[in-house]
C-alpha cells in the first residue's frame, strides 16, 4: 500500500482533473478524494469493499480509507481531492463515521468548470459533501471491523488528538509498538518525521483559524495545541515562510 503525501493537503487543498483509463494500486492519504464517472465503467476499491461505477454515479473516499482505481475498459471520470481543512463543517459533521455505501448520483454538469478560485472550489466540494449526505447513510467507522494497515492508524490517531497532547511515545503505547520501531516507520512510510507531520498537521489548522475566524494569536496557537507561544511562532515560520502576524496582516489585506 502507497501513502500519498502530496495528497496530506497542506500546501495543496484542492486538486481537480479529468482522467482516463485510469488505474492506481491500493493507497491512503489525508484528504478526501472524490470520483465520479462520465463515460464507461470503473472498478474502486475501498477499505475490503468494491463498488461498480457507471456514468452519473459518483463516490466519497474518505481521509484515511485505503483505495484503488481499476479500469478494465475504457472510460473517463472526474477526480476532485481536497482537504479536510477545506469542509471544516463537514469534517466535524463526520468524525469517526463513514458512509456505509459511498456511492451517489451526482449531477455530471457541475463539473464542467475550472474550479480557478476558493469560491468555486467550496462551492463544488460542498455540493459533493451535501449530494453525499442526502444520499448515504452513516455509521461509527468501529462498525466496519477493519483495523486497517498501521500507517492508517498512526495517521489517524494523529488527525483526532493533533490539537491535544499528541506524542509517538502514546501512540506506540496505546498500539503495542516499539517507539523506536515506529518512529522509523513512519519515516519510511511518510518521508518525513512524526514531529515535523504533527506540526504541519497544528499549521495548517491555525492558517484555516487565522484566515476565517477573529480569534487572537495567542488563542489560536492554543488551540491548535502548542503550549508555548515561541515554539508556536517558530514552527509557524518553519512550515509557512511567515510569521503568524506577518500571515494575519496578508490575510487581512486581502479581506
Amino acid at each position: 500500500m502507497i501513502y500519498e503525501a502530496k495528497h496530506a493537503g497542506f500546501n495543496t487543498p484542492f486538486k481537480y482533473n479529468m482522467s482516463t483509463d485510469f488505474n492506481f494500486p491500493l493507497h491512503i492519504h489525508r484528504s478526501f478524494e472524490f470520483i465520479v464517472i462520465k463515460s464507461g465503467t470503473l472498478r474502486l476499491q475501498i477499505d475490503n469493499s468494491i463498488y461498480e461505477l457507471s456514468p452519473g454515479k459518483g463516490a466519497l473516499i474518505f481521509p484515511y480509507q485505503r483505495h484503488a482505481y481499476i479500469s478494465e475498459g475504457e472510460n473517463q471520470m472526474y477526480i476532485c481531492i481536497f482537504s479536510p481543512d477545506l469542509a471544516g463543517g463537514f469534517q466535524k459533521e463526520i468524525k469517526n463515521l463513514l458512509p456505509e455505501r459511498p456511492v451517489f448520483d451526482i449531477q455530471l454538469s457541475r463539473f464542467d468548470d475550472t474550479f480557478d478560485n476558493i469560491c468555486m472550489q467550496k462551492s463544488i466540494v460542498y455540493y459533493i459533501c451535501g449530494r453525499m449526505l442526502q444520499e448515504c447513510r452513516l455509521v461509527p467507522r468501529e462498525s466496519f471491523n477493519d483495523t486497517g494497515e498501521l500507517i492508517e492508524l498512526i495517521l489517524r490517531k494523529i488527525d483526532e488528538n493533533y490539537e491535544n497532547d499528541c506524542t509517538l511515545a502514546g501512540i506506540a503505547k496505546e498500539l503495542n509498538y516499539d517507539y523506536t520501531y515506529l518512529s522509523k516507520y513512519f519515516r519510511k512510510m511518510t518521508g518525513m518525521s512524526f514531529p515535523y507531520y504533527l506540526n504541519l498537521c497544528r499549521i495548517t489548522l491555525a492558517c484555516q483559524i487565522i484566515s476565517e475566524e477573529n480569534c487572537p494569536l495567542t488563542d489560536t496557537a492554543f488551540r491548535v495545541g502548542y503550549a508555548s507561544i515561541r515554539n508556536f511562532n517558530e514552527n509557524f515560520k518553519k512550515i509557512t515562510g511567515k510569521t503568524p502576524s506577518q500571515y494575519l496582516k496578508e490575510h487581512s489585506g486581502r479581506n
